[in-house]
């Protein structure tokens, strides 16, 4: 059975803190732009969530990311993992 690969990817990226106070934000921001530029329509970015916080912030945001059609969410530091 042949599986029927997507025109492109959904994708929301998480960020515990906004570009303005973390490097690591922004680094994942250049990593963001890099995808989109290489993969160009196949890549589409669904929603950016910044300064999300942790906790019931963080979850919302991951619940609005699925519920706008997030295929994949990139989910930026290890407390919004856990």
């Amino acid at each position: 059975m042949r599986k029927v690969l997507p025109s492109h990817l959904n994708v929301a990226f998480i960020n515990e803190l906004s570009e303005d106070v973390s490097t690591w934000t922004q680094a994942h921001e250049r990593g963001r732009i890099y995808l989109q530029n290489t993969l160009g329509d196949d890549l589409v970015t669904v929603q950016e969530y910044t300064g999300v916080g942790n906790g019931a912030n963080a979850e919302a945001a991951m619940i609005d990311a699925i519920n706008n059609g997030a295929d994949v969410i990139f989910a930026t530091t290890m407390s919004l993992i856990g």
